[in-house]
């Protein structure tokens, strides 16, 4: 399946990398698993009877509207707390939670990061860039658990307002 990557990694000056699904995996089956294991926590543990997983979904869907691949985790649950008038203080607990959640899910890709220490070890420019809804600095703690260093830049859409998917991500 990547065999043609060594090529390409030689060939090339500048090597980019996508961060979830390619780089680092979730250990679940689905992304949305994760939603579903915060819906458990605020039921059982913030004792709070709503529908966090529709709520969520629906959010995320509803900002995908507006900005294709730009919105952050902050407009996410800015989004949830406008739907439920929850307080800022549990809105607050419960995108930590999910922090926490994904933090503990991300997994290294080991095939993808052998490609990843081969661009490295050529002394390639290696960057990252991400269409995820998390902020830079907290998407660096998950490469740091993963032991992903020496990268040049992590380029994240939502922070950019720019998308991989049209390409203006890459100008940066």
């Amino acid at each position: 399946k990547y065999k043609k990557l060594d090529k390409l990694i030689k060939k090339n000056d500048v090597i980019s990398f996508d961060l979830f699904d390619t780089l680092i995996y979730r250990s679940c089956s689905k992304s949305r698993d994760v939603y579903q294991i915060l819906d458990f926590y605020i039921k059982n543990h913030l004792k709070l009877k709503i529908d966090l997983y529709s709520l969520r979904t629906e959010s995320e869907s509803f900002l995908h509207k507006l900005y294709p691949s730009f919105y952050s985790i902050d407009q996410i649950y800015q989004e949830i707390k406008k739907r439920t008038n929850l307080p800022a203080n549990i809105i607050n607990k419960i995108k930590k939670e999910e922090k926490r959640i994904e933090y503990c899910l991300a997994t290294p890709n080991k095939q993808m990061i052998s490609y990843f220490k081969l661009a490295k070890n050529l002394n390639k420019k290696v960057i990252i860039t991400t269409d995820f809804y998390m902020d830079k600095k907290f998407l660096i703690t998950i490469l740091n658990k993963c032991k992903l260093y020496g990268y040049k830049n992590i380029f994240v859409s939502s922070e950019l307002k720019k998308s991989k998917s049209n390409r203006e991500i890459y100008l940066y």
